[in-house]
């Protein structure tokens, strides 16, 4: 399957629309949002800052943000310490500008600068945070069940006594799960949670086998881990594991 936009540009294809004309022409809005005005400013501000545009509320958007959006990424640049009370790009701004990520975990790289033995740790916190939950919840695995049963791929059972067997398993699964969750959090924060949970398995011996034991999305965890190694080495410190842990 292709979206619309590909389907005979990229490939031969059609494009099959799953619902009908009148619910297009009657329900669907005319235009997407723009994005600039269903997303938060605080990068895009710093950046005009950066680039010495003074009146943010009085440029000329294509697709003009709300005014109070704008306010609100200039509040909380300014509580990053980002921008003076002027609403000028400070020091820490100008710093917090040479790092290819969101103004509050630019601020989290800058401040570990001075402990490099944080750094990683910091990098990691950012990378588990960024993208995709590299965990399974217990939530995905009953949908993902759900699923199975409304589209009919679940495996057959031939006789009342299997699924007498089989049920006891899933409910063993679902308790592992939530066994597994309890394991790594930290009461004080989510963020150290995931740390937990990924310097394990950066330090696991089999890591594929520590994925299906605690409910690990493998491709995920392991992308986690290069991105902050890379990062690591492109703050030019050595790329060093997490020994922290």
């Amino acid at each position: 399957m292709q979206r619309q936009g590909r389907a005979g540009r990229v490939a031969p294809g059609h494009c099959y629309r799953l619902y009908s004309a009148a619910v297009f022409q009657q329900q669907f809005p005319e235009f997407d949002v723009p994005e600039i005005c269903r997303t938060p400013l605080e990068d895009t501000v710093l950046l005009m800052k950066h680039m010495n545009i003074a009146n943010i509320e009085s440029f000329p958007f294509p697709s003009p943000p709300e005014k109070g959006s704008i306010l609100a990424a200039l509040s909380m640049l300014k509580a990053l310490g980002a921008l003076n009370d002027r609403n000028e790009i400070s020091a820490l701004g100008e710093e917090m500008m040479k790092y290819p990520v969101g103004v509050r975990y630019a601020k989290m790289v800058v401040l570990a600068q001075d402990r490099l033995e944080v750094l990683p740790l910091v990098v990691g916190i950012i990378s588990a945070l960024t993208g995709r939950s590299p965990i399974i919840r217990p939530e995905e695995l009953l949908n993902r069940r759900l699923g199975e049963e409304e589209t009919g791929q679940e495996k057959d059972i031939s006789s009342e006594e299997e699924e007498k067997n089989q049920e006891p398993k899933e409910d063993e699964e679902l308790k592992r799960c939530r066994a597994s969750l309890n394991m790594w959090r930290d009461a004080s924060s989510d963020a150290l949670s995931l740390l937990r949970l990924l310097g394990a398995y950066l330090h696991a011996d089999a890591p594929s086998y520590f994925c299906q034991q605690y409910f690990l999305r493998e491709k995920v965890g392991r992308g986690r881990i290069v991105s902050s190694r890379r990062f690591v080495r492109w703050l030019n410190y050595e790329d060093r594991s997490f020994a922290s842990f």
